[in-house]
């Protein structure tokens, strides 16, 4: 049985747009493993990443302050390189099962 880790509202609606999102490899679809949720932060802030209803995306500093959250917890892997908005970010296994208890 897998431990579900707590997660504010602001939390769960990166980690639904990172799920859902037109530039994974699900292409907006609902990912089934990690690797398929691989996407780029700037698709959460452009349109790109589903939002459920009551689960509004964050944007700027807010999103960025959201994001360094859920990689301290480890339900999100993101890359340090480059410009911010063109870093990768994928959920972790742990991500994966937040995102699941969401999408229910």
């Amino acid at each position: 049985m897998n431990t579900i880790t707590p997660t504010t509202t602001l939390e769960n609606s990166v980690i639904y747009g990172i799920a859902i999102n037109d530039y994974n490899s699900c292409n907006g679809g609902k990912p089934s493993t990690t690797h398929e949720t691989l996407t780029y932060t700037w698709t959460l802030s452009d349109g790109c990443a589903a939002e459920k209803p009551g689960f509004p995306i964050p944007s700027g500093r807010k999103l960025s302050g959201v994001i360094s959250s859920l990689v301290q917890k480890g339900l999100v892997i993101a890359d340090t390189e480059g410009p911010k908005d063109d870093r990768g970010i994928q959920l972790t296994e742990a991500g994966l099962v937040v995102f699941e208890s969401i999408y229910a």
